[in-house]
């Protein structure tokens, strides 16, 4: 199926806000559904083969934005924003698209859309090593997540209940 990259901001959002209403949400469920997302879904004039659509996957400890529910921040402002003032472990699951192949006065970071789901989980201890991988195409899925659940801190994580799940849109800019 292909939508509009709005079309596919509004099915986002409406998964997060099903992942947020369970009562326990774990990294494994929100990765078999951006999966099922990502294999599924193309969004119209954003080219796999310039990387106009793509998966980062991240982990580590960050401080995590504070939102009640999915937050579309394309057009708000700093004052809008709040961080947690300590860090915490987290996993993210980041749909990264340029929607803009074809337009060569296109700006990136100004069109450029990340479509973002993170878990956040205990206090960090300072101890965790930080690290992300690309997924620049679904045919490439299976090898990427092979290698995603190798990493020692994300085994520890994706069976577990996460505290919280942060749900973003925003221009990478």
């Amino acid at each position: 199926m292909t939508v509009d990259l709005e079309a596919a901001i509004r099915q986002f959002i409406n998964a997060a806000r099903d992942l947020q209403a369970e009562p326990e949400v774990t990294a494994e469920a929100v990765l078999q559904r951006v999966i099922q997302g990502y294999r599924d879904v193309r969004i119209d004039r954003a080219s796999l083969n310039s990387d106009g659509d793509m998966l980062l996957l991240q982990w580590g400890a960050i401080s995590p934005l504070i939102a009640e529910g999915p937050a579309d921040l394309r057009n708000a402002s700093a004052d809008d924003i709040a961080f947690e003032q300590s860090e915490r472990q987290y996993i993210d699951f980041t749909r990264q698209v340029f929607a803009a192949a074809e337009d060569e006065d296109a700006d990136f970071d100004d069109s450029a859309v990340q479509l973002s789901m993170t878990l956040v989980y205990g206090q960090a201890t300072g101890d965790e090593v930080s690290s992300n991988q690309w997924i620049e195409n679904p045919r490439r899925i299976d090898n990427a997540i092979t290698k995603f659940r190798d990493d020692p801190f994300v085994q520890r994580l994706m069976a577990a209940p996460a505290s919280r799940l942060v749900a973003t849109v925003q221009h990478c800019g």
